[in-house]
């Protein structure tokens, strides 16, 4: 009989979530099975940053972010703001981006660089 990753004991799965300190890393961890969707605890110490390096929007919609850690880019696709003029703001420690239409100035986005195919309209 095969071991299931599903069984783990989730005291164990925390624990390991806890030691993750790349947000990409922790998705991927995310990803095994539905079991390991679990929150890290508070002792977790907090991802390490990003830095944008990108100043438009293509027609792709790709922003490069830069690793603070290993100096590496890589970029995510934000396919609602392919091709927009947008400024960004960033937000708190939670990782989020407000994007500002440059054109209107009035429609804003919150954007999470860990999920690009989910934002929320701002009001």
């Amino acid at each position: 009989m095969v071991p299931s990753y599903a069984n783990l004991m989730p005291d164990l799965i925390v624990s390991i979530a806890t030691k993750i300190n790349d947000a990409r890393d922790f998705i991927r961890f995310k990803a095994v099975c539905k079991s390991w969707n679990c929150a890290r605890s508070g002792e977790a110490r907090p991802f390490d940053p990003w830095i944008l390096k990108s100043e438009d929007i293509g027609e792709s919609g790709a922003m490069t972010f830069t690793s603070v850690v290993n100096h590496r880019l890589f970029e995510v696709s934000f396919l609602t703001l392919a091709g927009k003029k947008t400024s960004f703001i960033g937000c708190d420690g939670s990782g989020c981006l407000v994007a500002v239409d440059d054109k209107d100035g009035t429609s804003s986005l919150l954007l999470n660089p860990l999920s690009p195919r989910e934002h929320i309209i701002l009001p």
